[in-house]
């Protein structure tokens, strides 16, 4: 499924990574570290941040080829979908509809944090 998937995805991708790597002047040390994340799809499964100079901040899911991230994102959505459809089609509707429930008001906890 995934490597069905990646075939048609992944060759235009690493072809845009090659030219963004190729006419990237002045990347520093933290950037060339973050470039493998990006040659594997996993740049926003970690996001690491650092601070080059005081007012900027470096991201690495946006350093080279910043539309990627959305790919990087579904590859893990890729990885879960099936394992995670199988683990609900075996329980009760009344146990998605609770694990929904409490997702959702999971999201409400950054709101809640962010405002103090």
């Amino acid at each position: 499924y995934i490597r069905r998937r990646l075939t048609i995805i992944y060759p235009a991708f690493f072809l845009s990574l090659l030219l963004k790597v190729t006419y990237a002047p002045g990347k520093n040390l933290f950037e060339w570290a973050m470039l493998p994340l990006h040659a594997l799809l996993m740049q926003s499964w970690l996001p690491i941040c650092t601070q080059p100079e005081p007012g900027s901040v470096s991201c690495s899911p946006w350093l080279f080829n910043g539309e990627a991230w959305f790919l990087s994102v579904l590859v893990v959505f890729w990885l879960f979908l099936r394992p995670l459809a199988e683990f609900f089609r075996r329980r009760s509707l009344r146990f998605s509809a609770a694990t929904l429930l409490c997702c959702w008001l999971f999201s409400f906890v950054f709101q809640v944090l962010g405002r103090q």
